[in-house]
C-alpha cells in the first residue's frame, strides 16, 4: 500500500514512470536508513514476469504490425547491435570492476528497469546494482537526452519554417 500511495504521488509531481520510480526511490531511501525492507518471493517474482509477458502481449495488435523483409532486417540487426555493445560493455565492467559478468550484462542491456530487475531477480544476480545501473540509465534519458532531442527537434523546426 505505501508503495501505491508513493506512486500516485510521484504521478503527482510529474515523475516519469511515476508507479515504478516512485517505489524505487522509496525502497532505496529505506536501505540508505538501513531500515529493513521485505524479500519478495520468488514464486511471486514469476508470476510478475508472467504478468509482464502477458501486457506486453496484449499491447500488440495483429492488424498494425506491417512488417517487410526490411523492417525485420533492421530489427534483428539493430538487436545484434545493442546486444553486442552490452555485452562488450559488461566484459569491460568485468575486468575493470569488481562485478561479474552477470550483473554487468544486465546493468547494461537494453530494457526496462523493471523486466531487467525481475530477471535478476531471477537468476540470483545483486538486484540493486541492476536496478541501479538502470535507473541512472533513465535517469540520464530522462534529465539530458530527451529535453536536448526536444531542443534539437525545435530549433530544426523554426529553420525549416
Amino acid at each position: 500500500m505505501l508503495c501505491y500511495f508513493v506512486g500516485f504521488l510521484s504521478k503527482k509531481v510529474h515523475i516519469p514512470t511515476a508507479y515504478l520510480l516512485g517505489p524505487v526511490f522509496l525502497i532505496m531511501l529505506f536501505n540508505l536508513g538501513n531500515v529493513e525492507v521485505p524479500v519478495m518471493p520468488s514464486s511471486l517474482l514469476h508470476v510478475a514476469q508472467l504478468v509482464i509477458g502477458i501486457y506486453i502481449g496484449l499491447l500488440l495488435k495483429k492488424e498494425n504490425i506491417k512488417l517487410t523483409k526490411k523492417h525485420i532486417f533492421y530489427a534483428f540487426f539493430s538487436s545484434g547491435i545493442l546486444i553486442l555493445f552490452a555485452l562488450g560493455i559488461s566484459m569491460f565492467l568485468q575486468r575493470y570492476s569488481s562485478l561479474d559478468f552477470t550483473n554487468g550484462f544486465l546493468s547494461v542491456v537494453p530494457g526496462g528497469l523493471d523486466q531487467m530487475g525481475i530477471i535478476a531477480a531471477s537468476v540470483e544476480a545483486d538486484v540493486t546494482i541492476v536496478t541501479a545501473f538502470q535507473l541512472f540509465r533513465i535517469l540520464f534519458l530522462s534529465v539530458f537526452t530527451i529535453p536536448f532531442v526536444k531542443f534539437a527537434v525545435s530549433k530544426n523546426t523554426k529553420r525549416n519554417k
